[in-house]
This record gives C-alpha cells, sequence and structure tokens, in this order.
C-alpha cells in the first residue's frame, strides 16, 4: 500500500496542477496534457450502476458519473475516474446490460462491452485509482483552503471570542455570568 501511495505521489507530482483548479479546469489540464478532450456526463445513475464511468472514445475521454448525488460526490466520483486515466488502466469488458443500455440504448450490449474493454477494473485497479483521487482532491482542496481562508490576527480571534461568551443569555436561562473581578 505505501509504494502505491508513493506512486501516486510521484504522477500527482508529475501533473504539475496549478493552484486554484476546479474539478472541470482540473479536467482540462490533464485532458491537454493526454493530447485529448475530457467531455463529463451528468446522467442518472440507478442504485445498481456504478456512480461513474469512463469510457475513451477515438479522441475524447467521456465521464459519466451520477447527477443525482451531492456536488462533493460527484467531484469525487470524476477525479476517481481521472485516476484511472492517469494510471493507464484498461479495464476487462465486464459490464453488465443494464448498464451498457444506460449510456448507449441503442446499442446492443454485447457491442458496447466489445468496444469498451475499459469499463470494469480489477480491485487493484479500483484501489489505485482511489488513491490517486484522494491526493489529487487533497492537493486542490489544500490549495484551496490556503487561497479561500483568510488568515485572521491572534488578537481578533481573541476579540471576537470573548465579544460572543461575553453577550447576555435568553430571558429565563438559568445561566448567570462570572462576578466581575
Amino acid at each position: 500500500m505505501k509504494q502505491l501511495r508513493r506512486q501516486c505521489e510521484a504522477r500527482l507530482a508529475a501533473l504539475n496542477i496549478p493552484e486554484g483548479l476546479t474539478v472541470t479546469e482540473l479536467c482540462a489540464h490533464i485532458g491537454k496534457q493526454r493530447g485529448r478532450a475530457i467531455q463529463l456526463v451528468s446522467t442518472k445513475m440507478e442504485a445498481s450502476n456504478p456512480c461513474g464511468i469512463w469510457v475513451a472514445a477515438a479522441d475524447t475521454d467521456f465521464v459519466f458519473y451520477d447527477a443525482e448525488t451531492s456536488k462533493p460526490h460527484q467531484e469525487h466520483i470524476i477525479v476517481h475516474e481521472l485516476g484511472h486515466m492517469i494510471c493507464g488502466h484498461r479495464g476487462n469488458g465486464e459490464l453488465d446490460d443494464d448498464t451498457a443500455r444506460l449510456f448507449f440504448p441503442d446499442l446492443d450490449p454485447d457491442l458496447v462491452r466489445s468496444y469498451l474493454k475499459r469499463t470494469s477494473y480489477a480491485n487493484d485497479q479500483e484501489l489505485e485509482a482511489e488513491l490517486m483521487a484522494s491526493a489529487i482532491l487533497e492537493k486542490i482542496d489544500r490549495e484551496s483552503r490556503r487561497r479561500e481562508t483568510p488568515a485572521l490576527e491572534p488578537g481578533s480571534v481573541i476579540a471576537r471570542l470573548a465579544s460572543s461568551l461575553a453577550e447576555p443569555p435568553e430571558t429565563g436561562s438559568r445561566y448567570r455570568p462570572p462576578p466581575a473581578e
């Protein structure tokens, strides 16, 4: 596991992800590095379907993700699928008929499976993609927090705490302020 984490960290460093990217901008950045467009497709996923799927077409990578989950979960799904791309994973073509029909309703599921060959991953590939996604999201989150959270002066924090604690309680409360010193 430690070796896998180190490999993911090395891949992450090689991506040269600029600070402050959104997940959409991250897709554009990785797509540019790979020389392939990455198209995000929001769709309703049934409980029996995967939360996300990567479909590599001739010159575009499509990432389908669940439209009915929270935004943080959607971002995690998308970045997990990017993890498969970054790690060079190839699926084994195991795709159930319902999932094949969800994405390609007019095509025979056997034809879809034979074309994709990238839709189901071995457990070790899932673990690697998950570690890659976690590393990317940690980097993005860390950098966005650094930008978005202004540094507060220690005195202002203490003053705000003291002010909020000094306000009188609601009427009828049993709270009694301590005697003044």
